[in-house]
């Protein structure tokens, strides 16, 4: 499997995904989204790993958060498109049957878009 916006690495029990546009702080976009949907299903399907850890490229961010320069081109159509990617991948990474750990470098928007959209929070 090939990417283009992110480096999938597999060195068991390990699966390393790298959010790798460094140059706009890791933002995602749709490729960039359906990418990290392919890798995590690569990784869940793959016996030989037992957990993902997830980092950004680069020292500034590990996600900024949504790519709004490339969401400004969006119909409304393709942005709820867009906005569900985004929330089938948190629910795909919370639903596996492996841990997924994120390996934070530099800012992450609170909460982190990728790990923590959909949780439920303890008063």
């Amino acid at each position: 499997m090939s990417y283009e916006n992110i480096l999938y690495a597999v060195e068991p029990p390990v699966a390393l995904l790298t959010i790798n546009r460094p140059k706009v702080r890791n933002a995602l976009d749709q490729r960039t989204v359906a990418e990290l949907q392919r890798a995590v299903e690569a990784a869940e399907a793959d016996p030989a790993v037992r957990v993902l850890i997830l980092t950004g490229a680069g020292e500034k961010a590990f996600v900024a958060g949504a790519d709004i320069a490339a969401m400004v081109e969006m119909s409304a159509e393709q942005a709820l498109a867009f906005a569900e990617a985004g929330h089938r991948l948190c629910r795909t990474l919370e639903a596996g049957s492996k841990p997924a750990i994120a390996a934070v470098n530099g800012v992450a928007p609170r909460p982190a878009p990728v790990l923590d959209a959909g949780r439920q929070r303890e008063a």
